[in-house]
């Protein structure tokens, strides 16, 4: 007969940090495809550098002409925060620093531009060929 093992793990683990960045990045991208009538999509590319450091990489795509652009990078440890971004020189210490940090990048007037550029090169992509 066996004994049963004695469970020496807590209860709980202690409060939650909130939403990770990557869940965050996730929703974020997926909401640019209905904005654009999917002719601009957005996604997230994750991977472990070095020991314990994540790096999710922020991409447009234009599936019609079959380009992406990269928008930024962000970067964190284990902990989730703070994160290192490749276009702010400070590190964002919060969840909601990463959600200002997104508006702002979303919101420039360079990430409009990319956006259109690529609207209206997908939208040509997309008519056929007119005989003259």
């Amino acid at each position: 007969m066996s004994e049963e093992t004695e469970d020496l793990w807590p209860e709980t683990f202690g409060e939650a940090p909130g939403s990770s960045p990557l869940l965050i990045l996730k929703q974020q991208a997926a909401l640019l495809g209905k904005k654009t009538n999917h002719l601009v999509e957005a996604s997230v590319h994750s991977q472990i550098q070095k020991e314990d450091v994540f790096s999710h990489t922020f991409v447009l795509r234009a599936p019609a002409i079959d380009y992406r652009y990269v928008l930024f990078r962000v970067s964190h440890e284990i902990n989730l925060y703070p994160i290192f971004t490749t276009v702010t020189e400070g590190p964002l210490e919060s969840e909601e620093e990463l959600k200002e940090f997104l508006r702002d990048v979303f919101s420039r007037e360079s990430t409009a531009k990319v956006i259109n550029a690529l609207i209206t090169q997908s939208e040509i992509a997309s008519v056929e060929e007119v005989p003259f």
